[in-house]
């Protein structure tokens, strides 16, 4: 995938793949203009409740020049999790739901999740096992938040996702 960081180590004596875009997510955090700023340890700042003010904000539409850069970071942060960032599906998903008609809120919520890829940005995938070893593993999980986002704009629709994992690294998420 365009921007995808293959590498191969020793680790241990075995011999291990690593997969990242941290070059990509750096690109990322500078389009939007947060390289100067701290960065999160969470993708979402509340993911299954919002505060009551927040609904204000959830009402502005953003400026035409707020939607162009809010629609490239939604890509940006896309791509992203289309390629190897799992642990962003759920947080894509729920700014996604506004892309029709962006809002403040929508836009603080890229902001954060930003700041969590500039503090991530080495997160990818890594086998854990010798990549020679000829038998793999494979596991799936899915899960879903049952609808409890009921904000006026998801109206309680439930978001879900599936993770498969080979010898312990992401292999598909959506």
């Amino acid at each position: 995938y365009l921007g995808m960081e293959v590498s191969k180590s020793l680790k241990d004596g075995r011999e291990v793949l690593s997969l990242t875009m941290s070059a990509y997510s750096k690109k990322m955090v500078e389009f939007m203009g947060l390289d100067e700023n701290h960065h999160s340890m969470r993708p979402v700042e509340c993911p299954y409740k919002s505060k009551m003010n927040d609904f204000a904000d959830d009402e502005e539409l953003l400026s035409s020049m707020e939607r162009k850069k809010f629609m490239t970071g939604l890509g940006m942060l896309g791509w992203l999790v289309s390629c190897i960032r799992g642990d962003l599906a759920y947080t894509y998903s729920m700014i996604a739901s506004s892309m029709a008609s962006p809002t403040k809120l929508a836009m603080r919520r890229l902001v954060w999740a930003t700041r969590y890829i500039k503090g991530t940005s080495t997160y990818g995938g890594v086998t854990n096992e010798d990549v020679n070893t000829p038998t793999s593993q494979w596991r799936h999980y899915s899960d879903s938040d049952q609808g409890k986002d009921q904000s006026p704009m998801n109206k309680g629709k439930s978001r879900c996702g599936q993770i498969s994992l080979l010898m312990d690294s992401l292999f598909i998420s959506s």
